[in-house]
């Protein structure tokens, strides 16, 4: 079964040799990769070793607000992860898109 999620319209942004992503996919990829897993591993090391971490920010405790930006954040990238997964498998068939990965070579639809 093939889930068409345009409508039967045309691609707006076309895969191609020069763009790879749509503008969204740009944006959410560059937002984890470039800011919500380098924050996370931050984070995740500062409440390992809670010495460098500020005792008050705001009046609250800054091990409170440390873990829960990082809760926030581990939350945020599980949600990108069910997403992604979900829509890779919106291609001519469940695994067509998982192939691609795998080959490198993308069907056309």
């Amino acid at each position: 079964m093939h889930l068409d999620i345009s409508g039967g319209q045309k691609a707006p942004y076309p895969v191609g040799q020069d763009r790879k992503f749509n503008p969204l996919r740009q944006v959410s990829y560059i937002a984890v990769m470039y800011f919500a897993m380098p924050m996370l591993f931050i984070t995740g090391w500062a409440l390992m070793f809670p010495e460098f971490i500020l005792k008050k920010f705001l009046g609250l405790s800054g091990i409170f607000l440390t873990d829960q930006f990082h809760v926030i954040l581990g939350f945020l990238i599980v949600i990108f992860l069910f997403i992604h997964l979900y829509v890779s498998t919106m291609g001519k068939s469940p695994l067509s898109n998982f192939r691609s990965i795998v080959t490198g070579w993308q069907e056309s639809h």
